[in-house]
């Protein structure tokens, strides 16, 4: 299996008469033998110089001719050396790069990515936002990302990244592996139609096979993938060709039910049909509206998270929501995921310890994952509630969580249309076509 790493391919050439006596080439060695010899020649020649070379032939390399120097120890005497030299900007930018492999090969994952991160900013202090060096750095913590299991901060990355290979950098091998680790994420977080796109794309790549290559795979790992993608979604067109408006299944954690179209238990004929508004037909019905007033959380970017701002449109070809934040007025361009909104009239509800407080109204300022419980302001003074003490407004987007007998539905956007006080639940819409269920309040989050 590929790791998906690939040493760097732009590091300063070795001159072949610094060692062994053999005749000044100038070309970068990627000869697993050379490698190995320099490797236990010591750490001072280690700084990268493994140009083109993958993680499996990096590990074939070590194992020749007697290779005594460990690649991490290596490569972290030559980051310490460089430091003390204070080596310039960009080749401390290689040397930690290919030390970042080297940990994600030992699948010490969270050093790569802290390594990683610093090639980015190293990077993008000295070469300009579109160089070739930027995106690879880029690519490669993105790729980290998806092996910590964090795929909406990996989108986070390649998706601008792709933007700016079609821009410049069409025919560079990096571009068909940036979208082969953009599909990767995207099917973990059951984006399949995108991923079917941009998987399209990368197999009619001029660039395709010389990228599978580069990885030691081929275009089968694309195909395979595609393969996977069009089946998620062949089998939620045949869920959906199926499942009728007036009668769709409904399930909270621990229940399940039959209602109709408008939300009524089609149980109990005197269900009121006040309980639920009409159904959005469109494929925007799960969005955050534009005017909304959100708090961002769990940034790549930690000097962003905190940050509060209003959603001022949407862009299309990203699939974010465009955030002006307040003060600075700096527009980000952020996944809906990190987005909560400051809900202005949420309505405690269940409280027993303190039954004075149901039925008091406060606008959510914040959610604490750690705790599992919103905070809301109410009458000046905050109250720390969980979920199900909340009863948030209709026209709420939230996102369905902890379902046991239907986790396919986990993760996925809903709109409040209604909430049936009688058995505490909520009509929520889950496509664009109207198909509703009814959820537990502790069965949806903002």
């Amino acid at each position: 299996m590929t790791t998906g790493w690939i040493f760097d391919v732009n590091a300063t050439p070795v001159r072949e008469s610094t060692h062994g006596g053999e005749q000044d080439k100038g070309t970068a060695t990627t000869n697993p033998s050379r490698v190995a010899r320099r490797l236990s020649a010591g750490p001072e020649v280690v700084p990268n110089r493994y140009a083109s070379m993958t993680a499996e032939s990096m590990a074939a390399a070590l194992g020749t001719e007697g290779t005594t120097v460990d690649p991490i120890t290596a490569l972290e005497a030559a980051v310490k050396a460089g430091a003390e030299a204070r080596q310039k900007d960009y080749k401390q930018s290689i040397v930690l790069g290919n030390l970042a492999v080297a940990y994600n090969m030992a699948k010490r994952h969270d050093e790569a990515l802290n390594l990683e991160v610093k090639v980015m900013q190293l990077r993008e202090r000295t070469l300009r936002p579109m160089h070739i060096d930027v995106l690879r750095a880029q690519v490669n913590a993105a790729v980290t990302l998806i092996f910590l299991q964090r795929y909406d901060d990996a989108l986070e990355i390649l998706s601008p990244a792709l933007r700016k290979f079609r821009q410049c950098h069409e025919g560079d091998i990096w571009h068909p592996l940036a979208m082969l680790h953009t599909a990767k994420a995207q099917v973990s977080v059951k984006k399949h139609a995108l991923a079917i796109d941009i998987l399209e794309k990368a197999l009619a790549h001029s660039a395709v096979e010389r990228a599978m290559s580069s990885i030691g795979e081929s275009k089968s790992v694309l195909t395979d993938l595609l393969d996977q993608a069009r089946t998620h979604v062949q089998a939620a067109q045949v869920d959906q060709d199926t499942t009728k408006p007036d009668k769709t299944t409904i399930e909270g954690p621990d229940d399940k039910g039959r209602q109709d179209a408008k939300g009524r238990d089609s149980c109990d004929p005197n269900a009121s049909s006040t309980d639920v508004g009409l159904a959005v037909l469109s494929d925007e019905f799960n969005r955050i509206p534009v005017c909304s007033r959100v708090m961002l959380r769990d940034l790549f970017k930690l000097e962003y998270t905190g940050r509060i701002g209003t959603v001022v449109g949407f862009n299309e070809i990203r699939g974010r929501h465009v955030v002006r934040l307040d003060g600075d007025g700096v527009e980000l361009a952020c996944l809906q995921e990190k987005l909560l909104q400051l809900v202005p009239s949420a309505e405690i509800v269940g409280v027993q310890k303190r039954p004075e407080l149901n039925g008091k109204v406060g606008s959510v300022s914040s959610y604490d994952w750690t705790t599992g419980r919103y905070t809301l302001d109410v009458g000046g003074a905050r109250m720390a509630l969980k979920p199900v003490n909340v009863r948030l407004p209709d026209e709420t987007r939230v996102r369905i969580v902890g379902l046991v007998s239907r986790r396919d539905l986990n993760g996925t956007w809903g709109l409040i249309l209604g909430y049936n006080a009688e058995v505490g639940r909520y009509i929520i819409q889950i496509n664009p076509i109207g198909v509703l269920v009814r959820l537990r309040r502790d069965s949806v989050l903002l």
